[in-house]
């Protein structure tokens, strides 16, 4: 797809510029008419940008930088800001961590709604999946005291805010996280990473030649 070839096109420009191929750095000869000289690396370094901050976020919550991706795009989608995705995602992640390493209180929040923080093999299951079941409860439930008790309970202050993406169920956040591929909102780990070495690298280069 369009969106697919766009990221692996950034992928690539970004491990090329890393590797000095491609020179993307605020040069003299790139300036003309009094333009700045980082006006000709702009759109690439938009790019950069938001797959370094989503991998920044990504690990502050301690999820996986595709997954939250796939997240964002279904907020964006709902009309809610990252901020509040983020941080909701960030209580969620502690609660989850806090109940499956034995606090009874934190366990009791997901116990109270029929929801299980752990596989079938007993190990810790995704934020996502979780997030999924979360989506369900919410949507079986009428609009009032008793969705937003859960949502808080579960995702926090940020919860109520969470509450229009997650309200579809879980069928359609899934089909929100997946189209996120076909309109090229997903970003890797690995992107990610490079993104955020190169927007490094761009810094040095603005220090040298500003």
């Amino acid at each position: 797809s369009t969106g697919s070839d766009d990221r692996r096109y950034l992928t690539w420009k970004i491990r090329e510029a890393e590797k000095g191929r491609i020179n993307v750095g605020p040069r003299k000869t790139r300036a003309r008419d009094g333009e700045p000289l980082e006006v000709k690396i702009l759109p690439l370094r938009l790019e950069a940008d938001v797959a370094d901050k989503m991998d920044e976020a990504a690990q502050r919550i301690g999820i996986g930088t595709e997954e939250l991706s796939r997240l964002a795009y279904a907020a964006k989608m709902s009309g809610m800001e990252f901020g509040s995705l983020e941080t909701g995602l960030t209580r969620l992640a502690k609660n989850m961590g806090d109940a499956f390493g034995g606090s009874e209180s934190a366990a009791k929040k997901f116990t109270e709604f029929g929801i299980s923080i752990k596989n079938a093999d007993g190990s810790l299951r995704s934020t996502t999946d979780v997030l999924g079941d979360i989506a369900d409860k919410l949507a079986a439930l009428p609009e009032g005291a008793e969705r937003t008790k859960l949502a808080m309970d579960l995702l926090g202050k940020s919860g109520t805010a969470l509450i229009p993406m997650l309200a579809g169920g879980s069928a359609e956040l899934a089909k929100l996280t997946q189209e996120a591929s076909t309109f090229g909102q997903v970003f890797s780990q690995e992107m990610g990473e490079n993104a955020g070495k190169f927007n490094d690298n761009l810094d040095r280069l603005s220090g040298t030649f500003g």
